[in-house]
């Protein structure tokens, strides 16, 4: 895994081409910062509802990768559309490349999901642009 200043320059650059993930680590680092990304808008949209909480997690259930990716990464366009929520141009590309990598790595991913869900945690904490509106 690369450098997490680097990592975060990869993330909220503006060149899509140059956004590669090596490993499930770089890939939930990526996927934590979308969820940032989406979060923050959805926040501001939905009555200052908390978007892990309300959408992604149910009660009793534990965060983990396939549940980010059935719960929050794959619907996260249709929920943009249901609630009117602005995805820059930059978010749905993250977000595009996010979706096609899990694919990629699913394997990868399903023998290191602590390894990811730590990423994950550290891309959305570390996603501090998008922290405004009191969902940090």
């Amino acid at each position: 895994m690369r450098d997490w200043k680097e990592l975060s320059k990869l993330v909220s650059g503006d060149d899509p081409g140059e956004m590669n993930f090596t490993d499930c680590e770089e890939l939930g680092f990526a996927a934590g910062w979308a969820v940032k990304n989406f979060s923050s808008q959805y926040w501001h949209e939905s009555n200052k509802k908390d978007f892990i909480k309300h959408r992604v997690m149910t009660f009793g259930s534990r965060l983990k990768p396939e549940v980010i990716w059935k719960r929050a990464l794959v619907p996260m366009n249709e929920y943009a559309l249901q609630r009117n929520i602005h995805m820059t141009s930059n978010a749905k590309d993250l977000l595009a490349l996010v979706l096609l990598e899990y694919g990629r790595l699913k394997d990868d991913i399903r023998g290191n999901e602590d390894n990811f869900m730590a990423a994950f945690w550290a891309g959305y904490t570390l996603n501090r642009k998008n922290s405004e509106g009191g969902n940090n």
